[in-house]
Formats: structure tokens, sequence, C-alpha cells
């Protein structure tokens, strides 16, 4: 979802400075509950559904339409110009690659609670490839594309 948003930027779906400032307190949220020892995957599974709901039916069948692969994740963290902030100490470049968990974490709507024109199919690809992803993930390779996309938000809502 976070690398899928950033990318929304490169066609004619990006996020409007109005749907920033809606979405901009969501994500904050979600850095902050990635950043706790103590939240469960649920509440970022129910996180991520709120996000879905908010954008439109053709962002989030566009992002689910992506089916990113690693080495697509590692090609946008690397155009962002955020690869380093994800290596962890002593690790060789070009080996952020390897590690799992770029995705945005959890997510995934209900089974019967797709807002109408939303491509089911999509979806459940999406959600397996998010909760695929989300296997040993840690916080410290998800918080810079958070922090990429929170500041995108920030400058279109004027914050």
């Amino acid at each position: 979802m976070v690398i899928g948003s950033l990318l929304l930027e490169d066609i004619d779906l990006a996020i409007s400075s109005d749907l920033a400032s809606t979405l901009l307190p969501y994500w904050k949220l979600f850095i902050s509950l990635t950043e706790s020892d103590t939240t469960a995957p649920e509440e970022l599974d129910a996180l991520v559904n709120e996000i879905q709901e908010i954008m439109t039916v053709d962002q989030v069948n566009y992002i689910a339409g992506l089916q990113l692969t690693q080495e697509d994740m590692t090609a946008q963290i690397e155009i962002l110009g955020i690869v380093d902030n994800i290596r962890p100490e002593g690790m060789e470049e070009g080996a952020a690659g390897g590690q799992g968990g770029l995705g945005g974490g959890g997510g995934g709507l209900p089974d019967g609670e797709l807002p109408e024109g939303m491509d089911p199919e999509l979806i459940a690809t999406m959600q397996a490839e998010i909760e695929a992803a989300g296997e040993g993930q840690s916080s410290r390779m998800i918080t810079p594309l958070l922090e990429a996309l929170i500041s995108l938000l920030e400058g279109k809502a004027g914050s």
C-alpha cells in the first residue's frame, strides 16, 4: 500500500490535497503502530482497511494491480533515495532486496465488505502479497517508506 500510494504520483490517480489531508493522520498512526512492540497484526490490518476505504476505488484497484515483486519494491526504494535508510548496519549495498516487509504490512478487507466497483480478485491478490511481505517485517525497513509517504502527504495537505 505504501509504495503503491507513492507510485500514484506518476499517473492521473495522484492523491489530491483533500485526500492527503484525510489520509495523513491514518499513515501517522500506522507508523506509530509499526514502531510499537505491542501492536497486534489485526490493528494494522484494520487501519489498512480504513485507508483502502478512504482512497478511491480506482486508486485501490491500481495499487492492487501493480503486483509488486521484491525487485520492483527494491527499485522503487532506490528511486526514492531511501535505500541507505533501510539497509541494516553492516549490510552490503544491494542486499536490501533480500529483506521482506517492504509492502506496507498488514491489510485486507473482510470478505463481503468490498466497496462497490473494486475488483475482488485484485484485492485478494494484494492482500496475499501484503500478508506474505509482512512476515518477518521490521519497523527499520518500513519506517523510511512510511516517512516518504507522510512527507508527500504533508506537502500536498499544506502541513
